[in-house]
């Protein structure tokens, strides 16, 4: 299981552009990579850069912790109960 599969960064962005009305194209330019460079993170071809991932969040005025986000729901996030030590 890859990291994408965990965090799920591609459809992430793809909402987060969508919800700030920007076409894949223009986030591209705002990026200043190839419009196919984007459209292969949003469709999972190819994961992008922590430097990437910073400047799409500070464009899109989202905080970079709310686009990385697992949900608290998936199994490798559950919190368990320490042990308690017996004498």
């Amino acid at each position: 299981m890859g990291v994408n599969e965990i965090i799920q960064i591609d459809s992430k962005m793809k909402v987060k552009r969508k919800e700030a009305g920007y076409t894949q194209k223009s986030v591209a330019e705002i990026l200043g990579i190839p419009y196919t460079t984007y459209s292969n993170y949003e469709n999972n071809n190819r994961e992008p850069t922590y430097q990437i991932v910073e400047r799409f969040c500070q464009e899109l005025k989202i905080g970079i912790n709310e686009l990385l986000s697992v949900p608290r729901t998936d199994h490798c996030c559950q919190l368990r109960r320490p042990r308690t030590l017996t004498s």
